[in-house]
């Protein structure tokens, strides 16, 4: 299961890695995002929180597990390069954001 360690520092989001590849080819995958930060959580909607550009439908499933925790389902088909977007809210709810990618090698 591929993880991604979401930091937020000098009120910006980082995401690592930055870039994610699967490349066990059409294989599902879940997808971890965890938010290391204190004083920060995700939004309450999951698709806030981490929001893919999925015109193909290659994500059926994003869930948010906790305040630190958002689970995505990918179905790693489709062979293409997803944008996304994550988001954590502040302490004084503010939000804040960065735009990592995900790469599929399904379908290649």
């Amino acid at each position: 299961m591929p993880d991604i360690t979401v930091t937020v520092a000098n009120n910006c989001v980082s995401c690592n890695p930055n870039r994610l590849d699967l490349t066990q080819a059409g294989s599902p995958a879940t997808i971890t995002f965890t938010l290391r930060s204190p004083n920060y959580t995700y939004p309450g909607v999951a698709s806030t929180a981490v929001n893919i550009t999925d015109t193909d439908r290659s994500f059926p499933s994003i869930d948010r597990t906790s305040d630190t925790v958002i689970t995505v389902t990918d179905n790693n088909n489709d062979g293409q390069t997803h944008n996304y977007t994550v988001s954590v809210l502040d302490s004084n709810g503010n939000t804040i954001s960065s735009d990592p990618m995900i790469v599929n090698r399904g379908g290649q």
